[in-house]
């Protein structure tokens, strides 16, 4: 008997192709420390690479170590948390999406407060000039 029998993919390609993914991984955590990203949005998607590192290695485990014929119930295992951790690193994007979304509406509402700001302290400064100048508010009622 062999040790590999017969998985779908080579061992030596799937880790090659898992190595290659985990890197890729430890790049994007490492990216993500270094960018402007907020803390919630950094948090969720460390929390999301943990996942899909977890995802990844259980796919290798089932493309290219496990044989299903001779060990059904790891094989099955493997891709059930593989599949899982899928569903994880999905549930995470949408919590991601939501964080973007709330953080959005923030940053519109701050843009409005300071917009309706800048328009009342420009009519304040309109009127105020109009009441300086000479001849005061005559003639002007059709400015408005």
């Amino acid at each position: 008997m062999t040790v590999f029998a017969a998985t779908h993919l080579a061992p030596w390609l799937t880790v090659v192709l898992a190595s290659s993914l985990f890197v890729a991984m430890a790049w994007y955590w490492n990216k993500l420390a270094d960018s402007a990203v907020p803390p919630v949005r950094r948090r969720i998607r460390r929390m999301s690479l943990v996942f899909a590192l977890f995802g990844v290695f259980a796919a290798a485990l089932g493309f290219g170590v496990i044989d299903p014929d001779a060990r059904p119930l790891p094989y099955v295992i493997a891709w059930f948390a593989a599949g899982l951790a899928l569903l994880s690193v999905i549930v995470l994007v949408l919590v991601d999406t939501f964080a973007t979304f709330r953080m959005h509406q923030r940053d519109v509402a701050v843009m409005h407060r300071e917009r309706n700001a800048a328009l009342v302290r420009d009519l304040e400064r309109r009127a105020a000039a109009r009441r300086a100048a000479p001849g005061g508010e005559q003639g002007r009622e059709s400015d408005a």
